[in-house]
């Protein structure tokens, strides 16, 4: 025998011992299987430990494995001989150190009659030391076994030797790969020689693959969870004489457990046959979702798949359940029960769910349980609606006009698109709603980019709108009173549940409508109230003196809030106002627009004002290089999480342009009146006041501006 032949055998009998170290059982793994676990698993094994050994093609030992008769030295007992003997697991136990195995791994094979021609596989767990007692010593000699040891034992019928049916051999393995296996279950199909599940995604490459993986936890699991899904009403409800209860509170099949934070607490969940005649077997007990809040005990150790156990018929099996959790919040997850009933199986599913709560959430509580809102119906249009009393002008608008504001009403056929759901083909559309959706179909799916951005962000803005109209309604109030307001007689104050968090969100100056709880004509008609004052939980209304008239104490109204338009009008007119003065450059930058400006010529070394900042290098370097405009025409960004300076760095780059530029104008923007209040603070410790002008809106109260920014208002006594 030559030494490259010596090398691939002993190569093959080391691929063995690592099959059975992976626990991977020989009779179950087809040609593929075997060439996978050898291409990707041990050749990474072999290179970890031989670093430096050269690489045999899976074939070369394949096909060793197959058809190599080797001989012994001293007896001279040929492959044939071996198989015909009378014993051959004697014969295995014998031969055993060839390959370094040991009798005690119990991976002998039964020799079971084969068919015409082939091999023959069957797994049996055998103990040959039960039976013989230790392993005998003797003389250790150098012998060679059969190629495949004692993983595989050939058959061939006595019409012919071995060695003659190698090719047909070979030829029958590769067609018994992958067979014709009928009556597969309805999840299991067959594709490009693959065995795929389709409630797990598993795919299988052989049969034996796939009916391991149909008996598997995994498997049984994901079809019990999938028939959940459709089936939830029958799974849950106790069937076949088996009832089901446990000692807490239950509802529709969950149990609800009530924890402490840390604390452990258990409930027993009994399980009865009441059948006066029938046996039924629990074959499984387990959770469909692992959470590590709960565990399983049983006392035959079904939880744990050790053990099945017979329920007799008017008899019992508990299993009690044990939940801990160190954490506040719910935990939930399903409970499946799988019994034999006469060789005929069938589930029965419970769910558990666990409140932990602290001291904590036992004070912030709500006081009375939570009543979901009603659905609000369409309210009747008024017939007339009577203007109410605005807000007192301090001053004349002396803001000049430029630009023209319209209205941006949501287009009729627009509307309909989105009151049913952008579906095509509906009956109620006709040809020119159906083009219209198609257009807007194309803007909403296509990438943005400069020449769609308008139209992509009006329809985002009436998208919201009509969202909006849906949400404010929730707030409606019917049959509420007003009583006087005790500062100015001519305002009425509505009391408004949830003003104080901002639900509704109503500012002064907005504007909202109110209707007498009475019959006849007047119960078409609407009085518009301006907003005077917000207070916590009230508003302060002006409405027409036609109303003031009318009002006694205890009067009833129903009440219609709605929104102030103007900052999606405001959004609007940006989108539009992008596309019409060019800001392409400054939307949509690319590597070939940014830093194409000229940039700004800076001192060689700037004098911060804000001194702390010299110490930190990130928030200088971000300060030098927006007073330079490295990034323009492209906006720069400093970003980062809250306290870590982000608007000291944006107000000392603000003054530095203001010191270094004198031409320069600078419109600074923020989210929040706070926000920029801040800002104008910041700023009027080394900025002038007469350069600064803190522009509010027309709601804002002039009570709620800090005495320090009010400075900045008083130009020519006019406040903006």
């Amino acid at each position: 025998m030559s030494e490259r032949t010596e090398e691939i055998i002993s190569r093959g009998r080391d691929f063995l011992r690592f099959l059975e170290t992976q626990g991977q059982q020989l009779n179950y793994l087809t040609e593929t299987d075997l060439q996978r676990i050898y291409d990707s698993d041990y050749l990474k094994y072999r290179s970890q430990i031989y670093p430096t050994e050269s690489t045999i093609h899976f074939n070369a030992v394949f096909q060793t494995l197959l058809i190599h008769q080797s001989h012994f030295e001293n007896d001279s007992v040929s492959t044939q001989s071996m198989i015909s003997s009378s014993d051959p697991q004697q014969y295995l136990y014998d031969n055993s150190e060839a390959s370094g195995f040991h009798p005690m791994q119990q991976t002998f094979l039964n020799f079971s009659s084969p068919g015409p021609s082939g091999a023959a596989f069957q797994s049996e767990k055998h103990d040959i030391s039960s039976e013989r007692g230790a392993k005998p010593k003797r003389k250790r000699h150098q012998v060679k076994l059969l190629a495949v040891d004692q993983h595989i034992v050939f058959h061939k019928a006595s019409s012919g030797p071995l060695n003659s049916v190698n090719t047909d051999f070979s030829e029958n393995l590769a067609a018994s790969h992958h067979p014709i296996v009928a009556n597969l279950p309805e999840y299991v199909l067959m594709k490009s020689q693959l065995y795929e599940c389709s409630p797990c995604g598993a795919k299988c490459t052989s049969v034996g693959e796939l009916y391991r993986h149909l008996e598997g936890r995994r498997h049984r699991l994901s079809v019990i969870t999938m028939k959940l899904k459709s089936e939830r009403e029958n799974l849950i409800q106790d069937k076949h004489n088996i009832k089901i209860t446990a000692d807490c509170e239950g509802k529709n099949g969950t149990y609800f457990i009530d924890l402490r934070e840390g604390v452990e607490t258990n409930i027993i969940i009994t399980i009865k046959n009441v059948s006066s005649s029938d046996m039924v077997e629990l074959v499984h007990c387990e959770m469909l979702k692992r959470i590590r809040v709960f565990t399983l005990f049983d006392e035959k150790g079904v939880t744990e798949q050790q053990n099945k156990v017979t329920i007799l018929p008017d008899s019992t099996y508990k299993v009690k359940v044990t939940a801990m959790a160190k954490n506040v919040g719910n935990y939930h997850t399903p409970l499946g029960f799988h019994f034999m009933l006469d060789g005929n199986e069938f589930h029965i599913v419970k769910f558990l769910h666990a409140r932990c709560k602290n001291s904590i959430t036992d004070q912030v509580k709500s006081s009375k349980p939570y009543k979901h809102p009603p659905r609000q119906s369409k309210r009747r249009e008024a017939l007339e609606i009577v203007e109410g009393y605005p807000l007192p002008k301090w001053t004349g608008d002396n803001l000049p006009k430029k630009l023209s504001l319209d209205r941006y009403r949501i287009p009729g056929p627009l509307r309909k698109i989105i009151n049913h759901g952008l579906q095509l083909n509906l009956e109620k559309y006709n040809e020119a709603d159906r083009n219209e959706l198609s257009t807007l179909k194309n803007i909403l799916e296509m990438p943005l980019d400069f020449e769609s951005y308008d139209k992509r962000f009006s329809a985002l803005n009436h998208f919201e709108e009509t969202q909006m109209e849906v949400d404010i309604r929730k707030y409606d109030l019917d049959a509420v009173t007003m009583k006087e307001c005790h500062k100015d007689r001519r305002l009425l104050m509505l009391e408004v549940p949830g003003l104080s968090e901002n639900r509704p969100s109503v500012l002064r100056g907005d504007w909202l409508y109110v209707r007498i709880c009475t019959e006849g004509s007047t119960a078409d008609r609407e009085y518009q109230g301006y907003v005077h004052e917000v207070r916590l939980n009230e508003l302060a209304l002006g409405f027409n003196k036609r109303l003031m008239d009318q009002y006694v104490r205890g009067m009833k109204f129903n009440v219609r809030f709605v929104f102030n338009r103007l900052p999606l009008r405001l959004q609007h007119r940006a989108s539009l106002l992008a596309k019409e003065e060019g800001l392409k450059d400054f939307l949509f930058p690319t590597p070939d627009t940014i830093c194409n400006r000229k940039m700004n010529i800076l001192p060689e070394r700037l004098i911060l004002f804000n001194k702390d900042l010299e110490s930190n290098p990130e928030q200088r370097r971000a300060i030098e290089n927006i007073v330079a405009g490295i990034s323009r025409p492209a906006p720069y960004l400093v970003f980062g999480p809250p306290g870590t300076g982000k608007t000291v760095t944006i107000v000392e780059a603000m003054m530095q342009i203001w010191k270094n530029f004198k031409k320069c104008r600078i419109l600074a923007c923020a989210p929040s009146n706070s926000a920029a209040d801040l800002i104008a603070t910041r700023l009027l410790k080394n900025i002038p006041k007469n350069d600064i002008i803190r522009l509010n809106a027309f709601s804002r109260s002039w009570e709620h501006i800090p005495s320090e920014v009010k400075r900045t208002y008083l130009i020519e006594s006019f406040f903006f």
